[in-house]
């Protein structure tokens, strides 16, 4: 995408890499790293995982900054 600022990819892929840490540490250890383009491919194992719900809330909260539910802050 060229309308893109120069550093997006860089920081979405840094994102992405902080947030798949984040999900490892907090139990999900075959959580993959991403991919070239920032993405990352979950196999059913990883979604299965019975600590993925609640990592994936919190990271995703504190690593991409969206907000959680249930708060007005």
């Amino acid at each position: 995408m060229a309308n893109q600022p120069a550093g997006a990819d860089t920081q979405t892929q840094e994102r992405m890499r902080n947030l798949a840490k984040c999900m490892r540490e907090h139990g999900v250890g075959s959580f993959p790293d991403p991919e070239p383009g920032g993405g990352v491919r979950l196999d059913a194992q990883v979604q299965q995982d019975p600590d993925f719900a609640k990592a994936q809330k919190l990271c995703m909260g504190n690593v991409l900054g969206t907000p959680r539910s249930g708060g007005n802050g």
